[in-house]
C-alpha cells in the first residue's frame, strides 16, 4: 500500500491550489486561535487547542477527496457530473490483497493534512504564551491532536464508504462530515478524554467496515477462476 500513499503524495504536491488552501486554512486556524487566546487570557492555550482541534477535522477529507476520482473533469457536468475513478480500487481488489489496508492507506495523507494544520495553531500557542511550555505534552494538547486525526480518519472512511458517483452525491457527504465533528465537539464535555476518544474510532472502525464491504460488493474480484479447476464429467 505504499504506492497509494505515494501516489496520493505526489498528486497532492504536484497541485497548486492544495497548497494555497492549506496555508489558507492554516492561518486561518491560528487567527482563531490568536482570538479566543485573547479572550481567555494566558494559560488556557490547551483549552484553545481543544476547541479548535476537533474543527480541523472537516478539512483535510474534503481537501483530498479528490483523489479518489482523479479522472474527474471538475469543470463540466455540475453536480450532476460523473465521478471518474482510475482504477486502483478495483485493481488491489482483483489483486487479492486486504481492501481494509487500501482504506487505510488512503486515510493517511488526510491524517498528514491534518497535522500540517494543527502544527501552525499548536506553535503559536507557544509562541504567544497561550500555551505555557510545561504543556506542551500535556494531556489536553494530545486530545486535540489526537481528536483531528482521529476524526479526520472517521470522516475519510465517511467519504470511502459512500463511493459516491455524482458530484452532487459528494458534496452531500462532505456536508454529512460535519455531524462527528459537532458531535464529538459535544461529546467530549460529558465523558472523559478517553472515551471520546475510543467512541469515535469505534465508529471510524465500524466506517472502515462498510467501507470494506461495499468495496467488495461493487468491485468483485474479476481475476478469480469462472471454471471449474477440477475434473468434469465426460459429456
Amino acid at each position: 500500500m505504499k504506492a497509494v500513499i505515494w501516489k496520493d503524495w505526489l498528486l497532492c504536491k504536484r497541485t497548486r491550489m492544495f497548497w494555497v488552501v492549506i496555508v489558507g486554512v492554516a492561518v486561518g486556524y491560528v487567527v482563531g486561535a490568536s482570538i479566543f487566546s485573547s479572550m481567555l487570557g494566558s494559560g488556557y492555550g490547551g483549552v484553545v487547542l481543544m476547541l479548535l482541534g476537533p474543527c480541523i477535522a472537516y478539512i483535510p477529507p474534503v481537501l483530498t477527496a479528490g483523489l479518489s476520482y482523479p479522472n474527474t473533469d471538475t469543470t463540466a457536468g455540475g453536480l450532476s457530473g460523473t465521478l471518474r475513478e482510475d482504477g486502483t480500487i478495483e485493481t488491489v481488489r482483483c489483486s487479492g490483497r486486504s481492501m481494509a489496508g487500501y482504506l487505510m492507506a488512503k486515510s493517511v495523507m488526510p491524517m498528514i493534512v491534518a497535522v500540517m494544520l494543527f502544527l501552525p495553531m499548536f506553535a503559536y500557542c507557544l509562541w504567544g504564551g497561550a500555551l505555557p511550555l510545561s504543556e506542551a505534552f500535556s494531556v489536553p494538547t494530545a486530545y486535540a491532536l489526537g481528536a483531528a486525526v482521529l476524526l479526520t480518519f472517521v470522516n475519510q472512511q465517511i467519504l470511502l464508504a459512500t463511493r459516491a458517483n455524482t458530484a452532487g452525491a459528494l458534496h452531500l457527504m462532505v456536508l454529512v462530515t460535519l455531524i462527528p465533528v459537532f458531535a464529538f465537539m459535544v461529546l467530549f464535555m460529558v465523558v472523559p478524554y478517553w472515551a471520546a476518544l475510543a467512541i469515535m474510532l469505534a465508529f471510524g472502525a465500524l466506517a472502515a467496515a462498510v467501507s470494506v464491504t461495499n468495496c467488495r460488493r461493487r468491485h468483485p474480484n474479476t481475476l478469480t477462476s469462472l471454471v471449474p479447476t477440477g475434473p468434469t464429467a465426460s459429456a
